[in-house]
């Protein structure tokens, strides 16, 4: 499932952070996730566009099972 979320209301939070990553504030939206995504959710993985997965992702979701309640 995907799902899309608009930055609008979320760029404030973040454009206060001095930048110059080329890609501007949008670098930084990933620190707002805990404002964007549904309070629902419980496990999220975050992964940039450039990041190469060689192996299962499940293997790296299964990791959350070893979690503690704070973590």
């Amino acid at each position: 499932e995907v799902s899309f979320y608009l930055t609008d209301n979320l760029a404030g939070e973040v454009s206060w952070v001095p930048n110059k990553h080329y890609s501007g504030v949008f670098g930084l939206m990933k620190l707002t996730l805990n404002k964007a995504l549904p309070l629902s959710l419980k496990k999220v993985i975050v992964l940039d566009t450039d990041i190469t997965v060689a192996t299962d992702i499940a293997e790296l979701w299964n990791l959350f099972s070893k979690f503690g309640p704070k973590q």
